[in-house]
């Protein structure tokens, strides 16, 4: 059903970073588990020698080899199933010995790094983990920004959390987090958030030049890898390739019908989704998980500790979002909406109908609402999601 789209060839580095990146999970300690939500604590282990992994994004590489739904369910047998499949497939995952999982899976950590910035379920989840493990966390303190408050109000604040992580890490760990070197790690940050915005941009060129799922796997680079050089290495190559077909007028499919915005996190299981919608012409050009959650704003390698600090306090509010998707909409051209109603990320899911809404009437935009998961495969019906996908086709036209 599926074929092969013009993918971006500079996907297959990135895949090599991957399995980079979990052999070095496996083989070099010190070694952190951390919280993928804009996190300050990321570029502090990169300056430090801390090796990372990251419980969310094993979540997604487990759905893609399709063994999420046996985790989440053995996880069902001690929690309740209406927690974040995130969850429930880390906690599966550890309730599993002795098989052999996606890319060798993580290690026992020696620290947990966590900041409660993005989701409501966060704390719980790694106070769980602390527990289980056994193991010492650092906790950065992230105040929710509320709407009539500018940011600059937490800044001090923040900035404080963030240099007591630091020296906590220091203690814990034996490690030394110097000056130069975490300078030099905000400034690789900071290249790879200039480059990703660029990536964005191209976007709006028609027919665009990349489809949604060459995002998704660019988007490990400034999840998992902000502040390291091979990670600004793949992503300069991606931007060339993709300025290369914005400046020759190619896009990932051959005829470009539609433009699409898809809200809410992606089913990782699932991804042929956006293939079979190319193959019909339509190309999902703007994510509001792509586009607004990560690498939304640059940093100051002259100031890194107040740059760690606003990375941190950068989550947009959902009325931050609308102001930024009625614009992006028609920067980007876009004349369908697809919302996926998450069942297990609530956080994400919050206000999405009312966006959506927004945005029919102001532009005269279909909306289709699916009801899936970004990691529990058990919810999904590709027959029922695809019958829907083609109803909302033939609305566009």
């Amino acid at each position: 059903m599926y074929r092969p789209r013009r993918v971006l060839k500079a996907n297959e580095l990135v895949g090599v970073l991957m399995v980079k990146h979990y052999r070095d999970a496996q083989t070099k300690r010190p070694h952190s588990w951390l919280t993928m939500a804009p996190n300050p604590l990321v570029e502090i282990c990169y300056a430090a020698g801390i090796s990372t992994g990251y419980p969310e994004h094993y979540g997604c590489v487990c759905a893609a080899r399709h063994v999420s739904s046996k985790y989440c369910e053995v996880a069902e047998s001690v929690y309740t199933p209406d927690i974040c499949s995130y969850i429930k497939n880390m906690f599966g995952y550890m309730m599993s010995p002795g098989e052999s999982p996606p890319l060798g899976g993580l290690p026992t950590p020696d620290v947990l790094m966590v900041t409660p910035n993005a989701c409501v379920e966060y704390f719980k989840w790694w106070d769980t983990l602390r527990v289980r493990l056994g193991k010492p966390m650092i906790v950065i303190d992230i105040p929710q920004v509320v709407e009539t408050v500018d940011v600059e109000y937490y800044l001090d604040y923040v900035m404080a959390e963030v240099e007591s992580a630091i020296s906590e890490t220091q203690q814990l760990l034996g490690v030394r987090v110097d000056e130069e070197k975490l300078v030099e790690t905000v400034r690789l940050s900071d290249e790879l958030t200039a480059y990703w915005h660029a990536i964005l941009e191209l976007e709006k060129a028609v027919p665009a030049p990349v489809g949604f799922n060459d995002l998704n796997n660019l988007l490990f680079l400034v999840t998992a890898m902000p502040g390291t050089p091979e990670a600004v290495k793949v992503a300069k190559k991606a931007y060339e390739e993709m300025k290369q077909r914005v400046d020759e007028g190619r896009g990932v499919v051959e005829e470009e019908k539609h433009r699409l915005l898809f809200f809410n996190i992606p089913p990782w299981y699932a991804l042929g989704l956006m293939n079979y919608l190319e193959d019909r012409g339509a190309v999902v050009v703007l994510s509001d998980y792509v586009y607004h959650v990560w690498a939304t704003i640059r940093l100051d390698p002259s100031k890194p500790i107040e740059s760690l600090a606003r990375k941190a306090l950068s989550v947009k509010r959902a009325d931050e979002l609308l102001k930024v998707l009625l614009r992006d909409v028609k920067e980007y051209r876009v004349d369908g909406v697809i919302i996926h109603s998450n069942r297990s990320c609530r956080v994400l899911s919050m206000g999405l109908l009312d966006i959506a809404r927004a945005l029919h009437e102001a532009y005269g935009i279909p909306v289709l609402n699916l009801e899936m998961d970004h990691v529990d495969e058990r919810v999904f019906s590709q027959a029922e999601v695809l019958s829907r996908v083609e109803g909302f086709l033939e609305m566009l036209g």
